[in-house]
């Protein structure tokens, strides 16, 4: 390969710090293997003192490949692997720490779960409660932020005193178990360096080269232990591109970037300004965005491969809309013979793809989805709504001269939804060898109570009402006739209500079409697996699969065409996002633009879930307000 001036000066840095900033597209790869084999067999530097970090296992492995490729070192000697395997293995030489040593996944959350537990009272407990609890505790240790630091809004819903007893039981277990979390790897190890001098010593002459790729997403725990090793020599040689810090809910900080040549006067850097991925109209749009972010080295990148067409953006009037078209292009992509595993649907967060999903199934277009796309009829709101579909089939049946036992669980799942003061009690007694017999039984069970008895006779005659309905208006009527929208909107927290809400009217979206409620339990059936299957296809490459992922996903990954979808405020940026979080909001939509080698496209709607809703700032922000479509010269 041929290098431009700027990569040369990167490559042939030897000695003291030196900071790459690393543009899209720009081979830094490339530049830092090259530097590798240039150390090691021009510069005559031994390889086990090479130590390279980076950021996930892959990327080492992928260093590490390409390094043997160009260079007469095929022993391994080069030290290739993540900051937490790097330290571990410290704390394995010098601390005593064992693989069993590690906390793994199913001991975190038993511990999380035990604490959830209070006074012998079950607090509301679910796995993304845990998840969220977990990340929480994730993000203070690697921020080395104090507790009483950290702001009330992180911990959403749950109140910080609560967090607090939380985190300091959830380390108090561990201790007791004499376990680490994936987390204390580095604390431990910076706290190893202070203990014994000697071992930073004899770290320090073995490692006399330290390289970090994706240096944008360090945090300051890994930059202070980093710093610790790199001293006295200071050879410390980092590669990457500020504009692309997205990993702040990791502990990522782009500060730390941003201020290391004050942390090192003698510091050296280059800019690695040609992209040679995308083409001009995609570089120059995307630059343009992020020009908007105050906070950030001021970088002009070009384009090495040139090309004005390739970028669009186009408004629906709906999500509907929106879907049919991504649909019908990527059929019309398949039929002329393009390869759609080099098609890319990016969006903000993994919700927002589930329709998309489902007009693919039904267009027999296979997908693959990097991240784990929440199966709505998983929800406990679909299961209501199927618990109601299923006695509206009991009714249609008896009507029709059919009678099946009742099964009391479905019932329970919706007496009191919205609440009618049913008992369980009721319930264990009553006569369940058919539907009739059923709401017979009920009702004689409260006698007197008349107020019980009116309920239980308006949801019979509701639901002989439902059964005669398709699915798609069925679902219209349990929401706003029988009252279970208002159940949602007076039991629950605006946030989550907002939510159920949409995953109801993504519902009745599913169910357009469909003729009867076994059809629509077949087609949920069908529609679970082929998510579970786009889900396991995530690792594989195969042809006409397109790539389904999130902005956070995609960094690091190119694709010919890439769409953004629902580019709108709320979405993105995301609506819990404030205006200190704004920056980053805009790198994330930066790293979905400059996946694009040729075809970028940018679409958003007029309304979201039937409400009216505003392009994303960002759209305004490419296009200065006006929507311009250079679209007839483009090519697939």
């Amino acid at each position: 390969m041929d290098f431009n001036s700027a990569q040369l000066k990167a490559v042939r840095h030897k000695d003291g710090p030196m900071m790459v900033l690393a543009g899209p597209g720009s081979g830094k790869t490339t530049v830092l293997t090259e530097r590798l084999r240039f150390l090691t067999e021009e510069e005559n530097v031994p390889p086990e003192s090479i130590l390279v970090l980076t950021f996930s296992r892959a990327a080492a492995e992928e260093m590490r490949r390409r390094y043997e490729e160009k260079s007469r070192d095929k022993t391994g000697r080069i030290c290739f692997g993540t900051f937490h395997s790097v330290f571990f293995a410290i704390l394995t030489e010098y601390g005593g720490y064992t693989r069993a040593s590690i906390a793994d996944e199913g001991l975190r959350r038993a511990v999380i779960r035990e604490l959830l537990q209070r006074d012998g009272e079950s607090v509301s407990y679910s796995d993304e409660t845990a998840e969220a609890i977990l990340s929480e505790i994730s993000f203070v240790k690697n921020t080395g932020q104090e507790l009483s630091e950290v702001p009330e809004e992180r911990f959403g819903s749950l109140k910080k005193m609560d967090f607090l007893r939380i985190f300091e039981g959830y380390e108090r277990r561990l201790r007791e178990q004499g376990k680490l979390d994936f987390d204390d790897m580095l604390t431990k190890c910076t706290e190893l360096f202070k203990k014994r001098p000697d071992v930073l010593a004899s770290l320090r002459k073995r490692y006399r080269y330290i390289l970090v790729d994706e240096f944008q997403d360090i945090n300051s725990i890994q930059y202070k232990a980093v710093r610790l090793l790199a001293y006295p020599l200071n050879n410390l040689f980092i590669v990457g591109d500020d504009d692309q810090s997205i990993y702040s809910f990791r502990g990522s900080d782009p500060a730390i970037m941003l201020n290391f040549p004050k942390d090192y006067k003698d510091l050296k850097s280059v800019l690695l300004a040609s992209n040679y991925r995308s083409s001009s109209k995609i570089v120059e749009t995307s630059s343009k965005l992020i020009s908007h972010n105050k906070n950030r080295y001021k970088k002009k990148l070009i384009s090495e491969r040139g090309g004005v067409s390739g970028f669009r953006v186009l408004s629906f009037e709906n999500e509907e809309e929106e879907t049919e078209h991504i649909a019908g292009e990527l059929l019309k992509l398949k039929k002329s013979g393009k390869d759609l595993s080099e098609v890319c649907v990016l969006y903000r967060t993994n919700r927002t793809p589930e329709r998309l999903c489902a007009r693919l199934i039904k267009a027999g277009l296979e997908f693959s989805l990097r991240e784990s796309c929440p199966n709505l009829f998983h929800t406990f709101s679909s299961r209501d709504i199927f618990a109601y579909l299923y006695f509206a089939e009991l009714f249609y049946l008896y009507k029709r001269g059919v009678k099946k036992e009742v099964a009391a669980e479905e019932f329970i799942r919706i007496m009191n939804r919205p609440v009618r003061y049913i008992s369980r009690a009721a319930v264990a007694s009553s006569d369940r060898r058919d539907v009739k017999a059923f709401f017979d039984s009920l009702s004689s069970f409260y006698g007197e109570k008349t107020e019980i008895r009116r309920s239980i006779g308006r949801l019979y005659a509701d639901l002989e009402e439902l059964a005669e309905l398709p699915p798609q208006k069925a679902i219209f009527f349990i929401n706003k006739k029988i009252g279970y929208e208002d159940w949602v909107i007076d039991s629950f927290e605006s946030e989550k209500k907002s939510e159920i809400l949409k995953d109801m009217d993504s519902l009745r979206a599913h169910a357009k079409g469909i003729k009867s409620f076994r059809d629509l339990r077949a087609y949920a059936k069908e529609y679970s697996l082929r998510l579970e299957e786009a889900s396991r296809r995530k690792k594989e490459k195969s042809k006409n699969c397109i790539n389904f992922m999130t902005f956070h996903a995609s960094k690091g990954l190119e694709f010919d065409i890439v769409y953004i979808i629902d580019a709108i405020e709320g979405v993105t940026p995301y609506k819990k996002a404030s205006e200190r979080d704004m920056e980053e909001e805009r790198r994330m939509f930066y790293v979905a633009m400059t996946r694009a080698r040729n075809v970028l496209h940018i679409f958003y709607t007029k309304s979201h879930y039937n409400k009216p809703c505003k392009r994303s700032r960002f759209v305004s922000e490419i296009t200065e307000g006006k929507i311009k479509l250079p679209w007839k010269n483009l090519r697939f």
